[in-house]
């Protein structure tokens, strides 16, 4: 509630793609959500739809979480570790039940702490992050981004790429490599609005590299 968007999007405007983005996209704000929660979400989230990332984590609280009213908590840690492949699998998480036990292992036995990866400096907090099975550099900054704060990280998803190539590369097929070195030089510790102000612009208009409702400037 203390964030000053008025003065991130002033800031970020500089730029005419995102002053563009962030007008259209008026009212975003970031998460700060509960880590572990954060980092389950986003695990489900792979190759998945978002209608059906909703109804697995439903599943999943309606299963392990404590009620509330006519909903349900996220399970904590010591409830949803006493879940195991087939019931997970019971909950719609596909291939990914076995991503979410590695996760519940790791943390359960002290392999990772999220405790400390919010004291670890970003580079070093994505690597701890990525040595859980399915976490890789999109899943990990996206948990760095929604619940440790991390807003200078920036999310590449498919979306995110074509909208970066599409703007900023000639629609050139580019590296998320260099994609994230522009996005570190154009937007540095604002990076996380920027993605979350262009992914809504890209989903929402269409935009890619190869076939937009939208011309380019």
């Amino acid at each position: 509630m203390g964030t000053d968007y008025s003065e991130i999007k002033a800031i970020l405007s500089k730029d005419s793609v995102l002053k563009e983005a962030a007008a259209f996209g008026d009212g975003i704000r970031l998460l700060n959500q509960d880590p572990f929660e954060c980092l389950i979400s986003f695990i489900i989230s792979q190759n998945n739809r978002i209608p059906m990332i909703q109804k697995v984590i439903g599943n999943i609280s309606a299963r392990w979480g404590e009620k509330a009213g006519e909903n349900y908590f996220f399970p904590s840690l010591d409830s949803l570790k006493t879940s195991n492949c087939e019931s997970l699998m019971e909950c719609k998480t596909g291939f990914r039940h076995k991503y979410i036990t590695d996760c519940l292992e790791k943390l359960s036995k002290g392999e990772i702490s999220l405790e400390t990866v919010k004291n670890m400096d970003t580079a070093r907090a994505k690597e701890e992050l990525m040595k859980i099975k399915g976490v890789g550099t999109k899943v990990a900054n996206c948990v760095l981004l929604f619940s440790f704060g991390r807003r200078e990280v920036f999310p590449t998803d498919v979306w995110i790429k074509r909208v970066m190539e599409y703007f900023y590369f000639d629609g050139k097929e580019t590296p998320i490599k260099d994609i994230h070195a522009l996005a570190a030089h154009k937007w540095g510790k604002y990076a996380g609005f920027a993605q979350q102000y262009l992914f809504y612009y890209a989903r929402t208009l269409h935009i890619n590299a190869g076939n937009s409702k939208r011309k380019r400037k």
